[in-house]
């Protein structure tokens, strides 16, 4: 998902309710996209800024650094995170391939103490998927999967409204897998589905 933002989408923000609940952000191999939630499908894109992968140093001093100059000290707002990877809720580890800055963390434990706020992390296809379940495309099916082609590979399943996670949140994670291998390569199948590979196979997929 490597959308590129300048500058605060001005319309998108004065057209939303005026109370912001809580900060979002998408946390992406790429990029840190940064928003306003103001309610169940409501969301302004403010800010974008690359996502310092080899520094989780440098993580928490992008994220700290996106609610310093969009809020004020005493909001004290909560954080939805979206992140590329895999997510365990018991641990709070992230296991992302793209991300190395996670390894040896619990992020929403580190993060809330390193940010002085509530954080609450979800991985980003199932984010997508549940968004497009409950107010999307897909509102009204039983059974909806999302499938993410950005920097890496994800996908996410929902079923009954609900997201179906398995164990360390693994469900719906298809991207990380072999496939054939050719000339004794052994490929994988996050490496030649992710869009910056299917960009630079097919003019017509970057179109």
């Amino acid at each position: 998902m490597n959308m590129t933002v300048s500058a605060p989408d001005t319309a998108t923000a004065a057209s939303a309710p005026v109370r912001t609940i809580a900060w979002g952000a998408d946390i992406g191999g790429s990029f840190i996209k940064f928003g306003r939630i103001f309610g169940a499908g409501e969301v302004a894109l403010i800010e974008q800024v690359p996502t310092p992968v080899d520094s989780w140093d440098g993580f928490v001093a992008a994220l700290a650094g996106l609610i310093a100059r969009h809020g004020a000290a005493a909001d004290a707002l909560p954080l939805a995170i979206s992140v590329a990877g895999l997510y365990d809720t018991r641990s709070g580890a992230i296991t992302a391939a793209n991300i190395p800055c996670f390894d040896g963390h619990d992020v929403p434990g580190e993060l809330s103490a390193g940010l002085g706020c509530d954080v609450v992390i979800a991985n980003d296809a199932d984010s997508f998927a549940l968004a497009e379940a409950v107010v999307g495309a897909g509102r009204g099916h039983e059974v909806v999967f999302g499938a993410i082609l950005g920097t890496g590979v994800g996908g996410g399943l929902v079923i009954g409204g609900r997201v179906v996670q398995g164990m360390r949140g693994i469900t719906g994670e298809w991207g990380h897998g072999p496939i054939a291998p050719l000339a004794g390569e052994r490929r994988w199948r996050s490496r030649w589905m992710a869009r910056w590979s299917l960009c630079r196979s097919s003019p017509a997929a970057a179109a």
